[in-house]
């Protein structure tokens, strides 16, 4: 009701109130210790301004106060499948996501560094009065200690809802992820399911590769490419927008050192 009659009160905020594509160094090489530079942004935070606690048994959501940053791992090694789970087509497939599977330990040690530079970031002096004790992971979890912030990794991770790739799109000529003779994508280029007369899949599970952040934008492109196909439309000349970090000394130039 305040919302309603003043855009005021909890209800005008999504609670989500900040975020960003930051830079974390990432696993390079093999073992624990090596990193590298990544090219491009690798993590998403989204910072709330309070904590929230999820109990699994009764699927209960409590607001706590205090804030607190969510870490996304942009481009995981790490791959699942959905499968069908049983020769009855009423039978709702079996989804298995496979988080933190990789042979490498690739995903696991880049969270680990996600985490140490949304720590470092919560650790300026801007968010010395705000602080208060520290919640997760409890105070006697050194930071510091890869082992113990694998642990913690690997207790918290979940998902955050923005799977894709389970009809990779490809030509048989070698596009996405997979060799061309692998016989594992599932429609071609114009999102044509193979082998199938007037059957298109359009949605996130066409991308061959997974993006670096949401999803939505890129499944209203598909959408809006496939319409073409089907109804035999050109395609567009390609447009570049103006950004504000192409500007000297915008975003594009400092983006780096928020995660150094």
């Amino acid at each position: 009701a305040e919302w309603l009659l003043t855009r005021g009160g909890i209800c005008a905020s999504n609670i989500w109130e900040m975020g960003g594509l930051v830079y974390s160094r990432h696993p390079g090489g093999s073992g624990a210790a090596s990193f590298e530079e990544p090219t491009h942004p690798n993590m998403q935070y989204h910072f709330s301004p309070v904590h929230s606690e999820f109990d699994p048994v009764t699927k209960d959501i409590s607001l706590v106060q205090g804030y607190h940053m969510q870490i996304d791992q942009l481009r995981p090694k790490s791959r699942g499948a959905v499968t069908l789970r049983s020769s009855d087509p009423r039978a709702a497939p079996a989804a298995r996501f496979n988080y933190l599977s990789d042979p490498e330990g690739f995903d696991l040690r880049e969270l680990v560094g996600g985490y140490r530079a949304a720590y470092e970031l919560l650790e300026q002096p801007s968010f010395d009065r705000f602080k208060g004790r520290r919640i997760e992971p409890h105070a006697d979890v050194d930071v510091k200690d890869d082992r113990a912030m694998e642990d913690f990794v690997r207790a918290h991770s979940t998902t955050d809802y923005h799977p894709c790739g389970t009809a990779r799109m490809g030509s048989g000529e070698g596009q996405g992820e997979a060799p061309a003779d692998d016989g594992a994508w599932v429609v071609d280029s114009q999102m044509r399911v193979r082998g199938m007369e007037g059957l298109r899949v359009v949605d996130a599970s066409v991308m061959p590769t997974v993006l670096s952040g949401n999803l939505n934008a890129g499944v209203q492109m598909i959408a809006e490419r496939a319409s073409d196909y089907i109804l035999g439309k050109a395609q567009l000349a390609p447009e570049r927008p103006k950004f504000h970090f192409d500007e000297p000394g915008g975003a594009g130039e400092s983006q780096r050192t928020l995660a150094a």
